[in-house]
């Protein structure tokens, strides 16, 4: 019925944008990333659109987060074993990821634990997710904003659906990648 209709016309639309890209020059990541902004345009996601399991433990944050990055075009991200890496749990050729899954969301994500991203993500564009409950939560203290704003450091909320929230300038770009 209609569904199949619009999966086919969504697939027709990625394939002309993909061969337009090519044809023009551009990375087909970037005409992927407008489809998808357009998609998103044309049918936002409401507070009943669900991921299939929520998300309960770090390990599940840190697959979800993973997914999010490859959806938005980072498809060479990939998790870091468990061990000494200076708190970083993706890593791509330009992204170093630290996910928190606090069990409690009265926890914040102060500037230490931003900083020492940065410190550990040798030359990498720094990311975070943290645990969000809520969308009128703010995973972050404000002193951690405050810093990462001006180094370009992306904050996310995550929440246990998977949506993500930008909390600084340096997030909204990648969601619009």
């Amino acid at each position: 019925g209609f569904f199949w209709f619009i999966a086919a016309l969504w697939k027709v639309v990625v394939w002309a944008a993909r061969a337009l890209a090519r044809a023009l020059g551009w990375a087909a990541r970037t005409s992927s990333g407008l489809i998808w902004d357009l998609w998103e345009w044309l049918f936002p996601r409401t507070s009943t659109t669900r991921h299939a399991e929520a998300i309960r433990s770090d390990q599940q944050a840190e697959v979800a987060a993973l997914r999010i990055l490859q959806r938005w075009g980072y498809r060479d991200t990939r998790l870091t074993q468990p061990g000494p890496d200076g708190g970083i749990d993706i890593v791509s050729e330009t992204l170093a990821v630290q996910v928190k899954w606090y069990a409690q969301s009265t926890q914040h994500v102060g500037s230490p634990k931003v900083r020492e991203l940065v410190g550990s993500a040798d030359g990498k564009k720094a990311v975070f997710f943290a645990f969000q409950e809520s969308t009128n939560d703010c995973p972050y203290t404000s002193p951690a904003v405050e810093w990462a704003e001006p180094r370009g450091v992306a904050l996310f909320g995550l929440m246990p659906d998977g949506k993500t929230f930008p909390h600084t300038d340096a997030a909204r770009r990648m969601r619009r990648r």
